[in-house]
């Protein structure tokens, strides 16, 4: 770093560091959004989910969340997954008591703080108080030290970040529409069975090649499940797919690197969050080593949001698998087979009915 750096802390920098508000939140729309520390998945919130709570005028102008401010949990289980910087809208938004808001002298100072991922964290998990929901309160948030350069070089670091911001912020909303895409391909061809009725009636399926429309038949048959096209067959998933459960890792065994554990945090909608794990030591890894996961494995949630599934992305170093989540495991009948199996049984279980089945059979047992 540059000479001309200067020596500063979290709090010399904010003009504010203050707790959320404390109030039910409620789907009726009462009042401005109430932002949970369950409703930023990975930095990221889908308003159109976040709920309301009522609040007078008064307070409404003390805990109301103003663009660029920084939103941290305070929460320990929560506390490597709840970093958001609020962006510009025209809705007003709250935080509740579980989250802290950043505000700051500068447009880029705090942007700076949370690149600087790795001391961050460290600063966080040797500041804990607390037993049962360790966190950090805003007095300690307010001691992080860090090194500003000159406003300028703030300016052009900040620019830099915040186009790369953008460009993940486009990637993520172009998976959202080929998610939507595949969802829509998946129950036309396997729900609804539209190219097994456009050759009944003598038609060329929709969007598909001859060579594909040749898979599926032109009629239907009776089956336990109702109608299913010809010569397919209905069987329960657990003939067709193996699971294992995770590995039950130590309290001890848990450090701040080495080889990554998936854990449940990690499983979100479609995809397992990678920069969401815990480590252990390659002693351990190797007592666990069945456990190792790789790429396009997939897992689901066994409990907190039970059913929720993703696909293991490449990783540098193959995870393990933690107790509290599962793996499918498909029978080798080919890659190509296995991809579709996994892709199909991923788009099974991300719907609302496969969730719903899952918590209807645990209130049974």
């Amino acid at each position: 770093m540059g000479s001309n750096w200067r020596e500063t802390t979290l709090a010399e920098v904010s003009t504010d560091v203050s707790y959320g508000y404390t109030e039910s939140a409620t789907d009726e729309n009462v009042g401005p959004h109430f932002l949970r520390i369950t409703d930023i998945q990975n930095g990221i919130v889908d308003w159109q989910t976040v709920p309301h709570c009522p609040i007078s005028k008064t307070e409404l102008e003390k805990y109301r969340l103003e663009r660029g401010d920084i939103v941290v949990a305070n929460r320990q289980q929560h506390r490597r997954e709840l970093l958001f910087r609020f962006g510009p809208g025209s809705s007003i938004r709250l935080l509740p008591d579980s989250l802290q808001s950043l505000a700051y002298n500068s447009s880029c100072a705090l942007r700076m703080v949370f690149d600087a991922c790795a001391r961050w964290w460290e600063f966080i998990n040797g500041s804990k108080t607390g037993s049962a929901q360790a966190g950090a309160n805003a007095k300690v948030l307010g001691r992080f030290p860090l090194r500003l350069p000159p406003l300028a070089q703030q300016h052009a670091i900040a620019h830099i970040l915040g186009t790369l911001d953008d460009k993940i912020e486009l990637n993520r909303r172009m998976n959202e529409t080929l998610e939507a895409m595949a969802r829509a391909i998946f129950k036309s061809w396997f729900v609804d069975f539209d190219p097994v009725r456009a050759k009944m009636d003598g038609r060329q399926p929709a969007g598909m090649d001859e060579a594909t429309a040749r898979l599926f038949p032109d009629s239907f048959e009776h089956s336990d499940a109702g109608l299913v096209p010809t010569g397919w067959e209905v069987r329960p998933l657990e003939s067709e797919i193996g699971f294992q459960g995770g590995y039950a890792f130590k309290s001890k065994d848990w450090q701040s690197f080495g080889v990554p554990v998936v854990k449940i945090g990690s499983v979100k909608p479609g995809i397992i969050d990678l920069s969401q794990v815990s480590y252990v030591s390659d002693s351990i890894a190797q007592q666990a080593s069945r456990y190792c996961l790789t790429m396009a494995d997939l897992l689901i949630g066994m409990t907190g949001y039970v059913g929720e599934v993703g696909i293991v992305p490449p990783a540098t170093v193959e995870p393990l698998l933690n107790q509290r989540v599962g793996r499918f495991i498909l029978p080798s009948r080919g890659t190509e087979a296995q991809h579709f199996g996994t892709a199909s049984l991923a788009v099974t279980s991300s719907d609302h009915l496969w969730k719903a089945g899952l918590m209807g059979r645990l209130r049974r047992t």
